[in-house]
Formats: structure tokens, C-alpha cells, sequence
């Protein structure tokens, strides 16, 4: 089992041009969970995976079962805890990802997105506000089971 992260953006760009050696962004097709994508607001919406392709696990993530991840009752955006022993390349990409929202919100565009355990259903999962400019680069990371709403 993986993590997925699904984006939807007012942006008409091909976010595809715009992947990095740390994120992946591919447009959705018919073989993604249509049912989660119900849930995401705008009309062009594209798989975040990681440098290494596939899913969306190689990113910082703070998740709800896994025994060695930080459990928490309400997300708090925090750096990297030594005591985590959080894989670089992931934080690498989460800030390849925290980079590319900024962009896209400093062009106007709105955004969204689900972090989701695959197999969790859409009634579970739980909604998050985010002003970006609040959030410190460093301290971004994406919650499983949520949905992120963007602001600038």
C-alpha cells in the first residue's frame, strides 16, 4: 500500500513541464480513483509522486497508522524532528512541492489536494485551510487522509 496525492488547480499551465529530480506531476486518466478525485475542486487536476515515480510516498508525511510516523490529533506543519529520522530526498521533494504551490498561488491560480492511504475511502477524510505564506518552507509536510485547501 501506498500514499497518493492527487492536485487540482485553476492553472492552465502543463505541470508536466514543470517536474523536477524531486516530483513527478502526470495529468489523471480513467485508471485513477475517480472516486477520490470526486473531492478535489477544480478541473485540471494531476498526480504529485516523487523523484522515484509511481506513488506519492516520497514526500514528508505525517500518517495516521504507521507506527514509526509522529500521530497526531490536529496536523501541525513543523521542520524535520531528529528524532523522525526523516529520509532526505523526501524532505527534497516536499520542498520541490511547497515551491511549485507558491508558484502557482503567486500567479493567482487556487489549488488543492488530497494525501490519502490507498484504500481509504472518501468519507474519511478530514479538511485542512492552508495559507501557504504562514507555513515556513521547511516546516511543510502533508498529512494523510486530508484534503489541503490553499490560500496565498
Amino acid at each position: 500500500m501506498c500514499c497518493t496525492i492527487y492536485l487540482s488547480t485553476t492553472s492552465q499551465l502543463d505541470l508536466s513541464t514543470l517536474a523536477s529530480s524531486n516530483l513527478t506531476l502526470t495529468r489523471v486518466s480513467e485508471a485513477d480513483d475517480m472516486n477520490m478525485l470526486a473531492l478535489l475542486s477544480h478541473m485540471n487536476q494531476w498526480h504529485l509522486s516523487g523523484k522515484h515515480g509511481g506513488c506519492s510516498c516520497h514526500f514528508r508525511h505525517t500518517l495516521q497508522n504507521w507506527t514509526n510516523a509522529e500521530i497526531i490529533d490536529i496536523p501541525i506543519f513543523q521542520p524535520p524532528q531528529d528524532w523522525c529520522l526523516e529520509d532526505q530526498e523526501d524532505v527534497e521533494s516536499t520542498k520541490a512541492a511547497y515551491d511549485l504551490f507558491s508558484v502557482l498561488l503567486g500567479q493567482g491560480d487556487q489549488i488543492d489536494l488530497i494525501d490519502y492511504w490507498n484504500g481509504t475511502e472518501p468519507d474519511e477524510m478530514e479538511n485542512l485551510l492552508v495559507k501557504l505564506c504562514d507555513v515556513p518552507r521547511d516546516h511543510f509536510r502533508f498529512f494523510e487522509d486530508y484534503k489541503f485547501t490553499f490560500s496565498a
